[in-house]
């Protein structure tokens, strides 16, 4: 199933209608947008995981471009053998704004600012960082990405409803609006079944391999799941 068929099925389920192809498109990339980052849940195959080289001399570390969030309840940032460090962001000490600490120690607490990941103190070590990331988004030369291979129905009838509101079709809008419900709550269901794996797996430091060539203060690692 691809971004061609799915348009097509809303088509139909708007009323066999034969138009609307761009706006249809649209709505589907803004659906996806809306859902990786969507705080309720944590889509289970755009989880990521990198290694980051911390050093004393540095304070602000880049993202990843594709980085969405850090979930504080899944291993934000884990150190293979286990840290002070590890456990205090664990315990989401996450703020959005602090006073710089330039004494080196074990940092206590950290932010997101500006696309880099900012700590309280500096630190040396290797540290794993889990997160969500975007994926690529459909149209073009792009017919099928991760949403369309893993959770089409979701995606599709989020983009039907938007879709059946635009035109104003009463009876639609209740069709995806019930197919909705239902998607999201098989949905939400495997993301949390996911993540309870996960979890267990990360902790005896399953889930990556090894780190390798370090770039720009990140360690790219494989995921070996």
């Amino acid at each position: 199933m691809n971004v061609h068929d799915m348009i097509a099925q809303i088509q139909v389920r708007l009323g066999f209608r034969k138009d609307l192809q761009e706006e249809i498109l649209k709505e589907i990339n803004v659906a996806q947008n809306q859902l990786e980052r969507d705080v309720s849940f944590n889509p289970y195959f755009l989880w990521r995981g990198q290694d980051i080289c911390l050093r004393e001399s540095c304070l602000d570390y880049a993202l990843p471009e594709t980085f969405v969030r850090i979930c504080e309840f899944n291993n934000p940032l884990f150190h293979p053998e286990g840290s002070p460090f590890a456990y205090e962001i664990n315990r989401g000490l996450a703020v959005t704004s602090y006073a710089v600490d330039n004494s080196v120690g074990t940092p206590l607490c950290y932010t997101i600012q500006h696309g880099n990941l900012r700590l309280n103190k500096r630190v040396s070590g290797i540290f794993r960082l889990f997160f969500i990331s975007s994926t690529t988004p459909l149209g073009g030369l792009v017919d099928s990405n991760l949403w369309t291979e893993k959770a089409y129905d979701l995606l599709m009838n989020k983009a039907g409803l938007a879709c059946a509101k635009l035109v104003r079709d009463v009876s639609s809008i209740s069709y995806f609006e019930s197919d909705l419900a239902v998607s999201l709550l098989n949905f939400k269901r495997e993301c949390i079944a996911f993540e309870d794996f996960g979890y267990s797996i990360a902790r005896a430091d399953k889930l990556y391999s090894e780190f390798s060539t370090p770039v720009g203060g990140w360690y790219d690692s494989e995921i070996c799941v």
